[in-house]
């Protein structure tokens, strides 16, 4: 029963919501529940699915069991308590838009499928592998993201998706993250001392942020480790204030899961870490032990997937060959640094009429570091005139002007410089920028790292245009915040809410179906066919195994979500390092000779170039120039059958 599905798929939200409620008593604001709340929830539920992975019983029924459990536990003691009721404030104009951008983007991640490029290549694959071994184990891939990177945004939707048996809630997870950050940004600006004014100017400033509404209603990441760092900077302020045990352990659970959602967690949260490392020095008699349990809670989050990395790449934090996934600047100078700031900088200002003198001037700037733009260390993906867009609602390339207007305008310091503890935090807040620009090269999709960052500024914003602006320079600002982000809440890019007819993208909710719009990333035809072609011949043939040749940025998850919905077994699915010969058995893993292998943007040893491609006109220019780049060219799908032990193909 579908029905009956989809709300077993929303039980962890439920036990979310339910965790919160129980802690409310002890809240001294609303938002100090929902944070602590979160945290003990992101904490049980790594516990639980790492102790269920070594046993390999990390499935329907086990997982079933421990949210029902997990609920009782809460409902009861929701029950005994009685918390005293809330008192939430009065809705005002600020409150209703805030409302009105969570029930769009709602809209939207409910309404859509997964459809970012990641989340086709690694974040749902991984899902998809970890249910069918019943494990969290390290398994072989050609897809390194898969394994190597932090995984708790994919633990979240994995637990949705086995009980779901669906990705209809994938969206889910960014959206809730997105919702928490503009809870806790108020909550952090009243952690400062801002009024009521600074606390709903916070939540304004990070809701109309166009990157974070792009991202709200899709399966990335960002959004998801901006929460955890919003909730670390919240609990080390309150940290300071009442340094009791709970605070250190809630501290601690926060940058445990930062770091276990991305690896942008490192760098914006060290000078956090840091910070409380040092606070806890000062007074090392009474917090020397609390600031122990703290780092003792954050690595028993992290230190599992950790050691999965060290023993399958002699690394535990990241893959030991990531090619031209590599984002981080080995050996980052002063020059790098400037380099990198300012392309952030220019890359969220998409100004038509001044781009031509905006790239000149940065390319004599970058001569004048001796820097050459096409430096691959600092620039992964080529000269920033050459990527940046002009304008966009994309979720990896959404600009962010206004908002960036203001992030520079506080982080200076003009007006705020006498508050004693917003200084001090804009200081922690600097640390992690610089780091950020540091260490991290500049792409084109660079920006969607950016709203961690963002929401760190939030309450820092808040409160400066209270303390330093009047009502009308305070309207002003609003009013151009809530005018930009209309575009991207209304028209996304890859998931439009407004028909092709008002000019959003015609490959959306309104044309096409579900199935299509998997692709919608990747929406020329060819692509599309081939692949729910592919599928349909599996499903025919019954296929009980199927060998994965695919290359490093394949589109893996159709495959998955179309043999799902046409078959009621789904036949094992492993990636094989492909055979020498049609005869030959594929090497990687051990025991496992596919009855069929998936074959895309990759080239079997045995197959001639007139294989590949359905054009011979084509063939010679395809193959030198994916034999010069194979990771670009897009090599045609095609599936080979084992045939009285030869692979045939049959597609």
């Amino acid at each position: 029963m579908p029905g009956i599905e989809s709300l077993l798929g929303a039980l962890p939200l439920f036990c979310l919501l339910l965790t919160i409620f129980c802690l409310r008593k002890t809240a001294a604001h609303p938002f100090d529940a929902l944070m602590r709340g979160s945290l003990v929830w992101a904490f049980a539920l790594v516990m639980v699915s790492n102790i269920l992975s070594a046993l390999t019983l990390l499935s329907f029924p086990w997982l079933l069991i421990y949210w029902i459990v997990y609920s009782a536990f809460f409902a009861l003691r929701l029950y005994r308590e009685k918390p005293a009721r809330l008192v939430w404030p009065k809705p005002d104009g600020h409150m209703r838009v805030l409302a009105c951008i969570a029930l769009l983007t709602l809209i939207t991640a409910t309404l859509y499928p997964p459809t970012t490029v990641d989340t086709m290549t690694y974040h749902l694959p991984k899902v998809m592998h970890w249910q069918q071994n019943n494990s969290l184990e390290h398994y072989y891939t050609s897809i390194l993201r898969q394994t190597g990177l932090s995984p708790f945004a994919e633990l979240v939707v994995f637990h949705s998706f086995v009980l779901s048996g669906t990705d209809a809630l994938a969206n889910l997870a960014q959206w809730s993250a997105f919702i928490g950050i503009i809870c806790v940004a108020a909550a952090t600006a009243a952690l400062l001392g801002a009024g009521k004014t600074g606390q709903t100017l916070a939540a304004l400033f990070f809701a109309t942020l166009p990157m974070g509404i792009a991202q709200a209603s899709s399966t990335q990441t960002d959004l998801v480790v901006g929460f955890w760092l919003m909730c670390m900077a919240a609990r080390f302020l309150i940290w300071k204030s009442e340094a009791s045990t709970s605070n250190a352990a809630y501290f601690g659970m926060a940058v445990g899961m930062a770091v276990l959602t991305k690896g942008t967690g490192y760098i914006i949260s060290f000078p956090f870490v840091i910070a409380f490392a040092v606070f806890s020095m000062k007074q090392y008699r009474l917090l020397l032990s609390k600031a122990i349990l703290s780092g003792v809670i954050a690595l028993s989050i992290f230190l599992p997937h950790a050691y999965k990395n060290y023993i399958a790449y002699d690394n535990p934090f990241i893959g030991s060959d990531w090619g031209k996934y590599t984002s981080i600047i080995p050996r980052p100078t002063v020059r790098s640094f400037i380099a990198t700031a300012v392309a952030h900088i220019i890359s969220n200002f998409p100004i038509p009429f001044m781009q031509h003198d905006i790239d000149q001037a940065y390319e004599a700037l970058l001569t004048v570091l001796d820097i050459d733009p096409k430096d691959p260390v600092i620039f992964s993906y080529g000269p920033v005139s050459e990527r940046r867009k002009l304008f966009s609602t994309h979720e990896s390339q959404a600009q962010n002007p206004v908002h960036l207007i203001l992030f520079i305008w506080c982080v200076s310091g003009i007006g705020i410089r006498h508050y004693a503890s917003a200084n001090r935090y804009r200081w922690l807040l600097l640390a992690s920028l610089t780091l950020f620009c540091l260490f991290l090269s500049w792409n084109y999709w660079t920006l969607r790292y950016q709203p961690p960052l963002f929401a760190l500024a939030a309450p820092l914003i808040g409160f400066a245009l209270e303390k330093s602006c009047g009502e009308k320079t305070r309207r002003v600002f609003c009013i151009l915040l809530v005018l930009y982000c209309i575009p991207v809440l209304s028209g996304n890019w890859s998931r439009p809410l407004l028909p092709p007819a008002c000019g959003a993208n015609p490959f959306s909710v309104w044309t096409q179906t579900r199935e299509q719009l998997y692709f919608s990333e990747r929406p020329e035809r060819s692509f599309r066919e081939r692949y729910l072609a592919a599928a349909d011949i599996l499903a025919k043939e019954r296929a009980e195994s199927i060998g994965l040749v695919i290359g490093e940025d394949s589109w893996e998850y159709p495959l998955w979500a179309l043999l799902r919905a046409r078959v009621s077994v789904m036949p094992r699915i492993r990636h094989v390092i492909p055979p020498e010969t049609d005869d030959a058995s594929p090497v990687v893993p051990p025991a496992f000779a596919p009855q069929y292998l998936f074959v895309l943007e990759r080239r079997l040893a045995w197959e001639t170039r007139d294989e590949i491609t359905e054009d011979p006109r084509y063939a010679k220019r395809l193959w030198i120039a994916w034999e010069k780049n194979p990771d670009e060219i897009k090599a045609p799908l095609r599936l080979f059958k084992r045939v009285n032990g030869r692979y045939l193909r049959i597609f």
